[in-house]
Protein backbone atom coordinates (compact mmCIF):
# COMPACT_ATOMS: atom_id res chain seq x y z
CA UNK A 1 0.00 0.00 0.00
CA UNK A 2 1.55 3.28 -0.57
CA UNK A 3 0.47 6.58 1.20
CA UNK A 4 -0.12 9.97 -0.20
CA UNK A 5 1.31 12.97 0.55
CA UNK A 6 0.04 16.03 0.44
CA UNK A 7 2.30 18.89 0.33
CA UNK A 8 2.03 21.94 3.21
CA UNK A 9 1.92 25.21 1.83
CA UNK A 10 2.62 28.41 3.88
CA UNK A 11 2.76 31.93 2.24
CA UNK A 12 4.07 34.97 4.16
CA UNK A 13 3.81 38.22 2.62
CA UNK A 14 7.02 40.11 2.79
CA UNK A 15 5.74 43.17 1.91
CA UNK A 16 2.20 45.22 0.40
CA UNK A 17 2.34 48.03 -2.09
CA UNK A 18 1.61 51.10 0.04
CA UNK A 19 -1.56 53.10 0.74
CA UNK A 20 -1.73 56.83 -0.80
CA UNK A 21 -3.05 60.05 1.97
CA UNK A 22 -3.37 63.18 0.05
CA UNK A 23 -5.54 66.61 1.43
CA UNK A 24 -5.95 67.95 4.65
CA UNK A 25 -3.30 65.77 6.85
CA UNK A 26 0.05 66.69 8.25
CA UNK A 27 2.44 64.78 5.66
CA UNK A 28 0.44 63.91 2.40
CA UNK A 29 2.13 61.06 0.95
CA UNK A 30 2.52 57.48 0.35
CA UNK A 31 3.03 55.24 3.07
CA UNK A 32 3.84 51.10 4.37
CA UNK A 33 0.28 49.38 4.48
CA UNK A 34 0.09 46.96 7.55
CA UNK A 35 -3.10 44.27 7.72
CA UNK A 36 -6.07 45.47 9.82
CA UNK A 37 -5.28 49.43 8.80
CA UNK A 38 -8.14 51.65 8.56
CA UNK A 39 -8.65 54.80 7.26
CA UNK A 40 -8.64 56.04 10.90
CA UNK A 41 -4.55 54.55 11.45
CA UNK A 42 -3.94 55.93 8.26
CA UNK A 43 -4.72 59.48 9.39
CA UNK A 44 -2.87 59.10 12.14
CA UNK A 45 0.46 57.23 10.17
CA UNK A 46 0.25 60.57 8.30
CA UNK A 47 0.02 63.41 11.42
CA UNK A 48 -3.34 63.49 11.65
CA UNK A 49 -5.82 65.74 10.33
CA UNK A 50 -4.54 69.76 9.09
CA UNK A 51 -5.97 72.88 9.95
CA UNK A 52 -9.82 72.95 8.75
CA UNK A 53 -9.78 69.14 8.22
CA UNK A 54 -11.93 66.49 9.77
CA UNK A 55 -13.14 63.20 9.93
CA UNK A 56 -17.06 63.88 7.69
CA UNK A 57 -15.11 64.28 4.03
CA UNK A 58 -12.68 61.65 3.70
CA UNK A 59 -12.84 59.86 0.41
CA UNK A 60 -11.06 56.44 -0.29
CA UNK A 61 -10.48 55.43 -3.93
CA UNK A 62 -10.38 51.81 -5.07
CA UNK A 63 -9.61 49.77 -7.86
CA UNK A 64 -11.49 47.21 -8.61
CA UNK A 65 -11.72 44.49 -11.26
CA UNK A 66 -9.74 47.49 -13.28
CA UNK A 67 -12.33 50.29 -12.27
CA UNK A 68 -11.39 53.25 -9.58
CA UNK A 69 -14.47 53.37 -7.34
CA UNK A 70 -14.99 56.08 -4.88
CA UNK A 71 -16.88 56.74 -1.96
CA UNK A 72 -17.05 58.84 1.40
CA UNK A 73 -16.05 56.68 4.22
CA UNK A 74 -15.88 56.39 8.12
CA UNK A 75 -12.18 56.55 10.07
CA UNK A 76 -13.09 53.07 10.98
CA UNK A 77 -13.41 51.70 7.47
CA UNK A 78 -10.66 48.76 6.53
CA UNK A 79 -8.25 50.14 3.52
CA UNK A 80 -6.41 47.72 1.20
CA UNK A 81 -2.92 47.96 -0.34
CA UNK A 82 -3.01 50.77 -3.20
CA UNK A 83 -6.11 52.61 -1.95
CA UNK A 84 -6.14 56.53 -1.72
CA UNK A 85 -7.03 58.04 0.88
CA UNK A 86 -8.02 61.94 0.09
CA UNK A 87 -8.97 64.18 3.55
CA UNK A 88 -11.06 67.18 2.18
CA UNK A 89 -11.15 70.18 4.15
CA UNK A 90 -14.12 72.04 5.87
CA UNK A 91 -13.94 74.95 2.98
CA UNK A 92 -14.21 73.10 0.48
Amino acid sequence: MRLKVLPYVTVEVDTYRPFYIQGGVATPGQFAFVPGMTVRAAVSTAGGFDGGAGPSRVTLYRTVSGTVVNDTVSLDFPIYPGDTIVVGSAAL
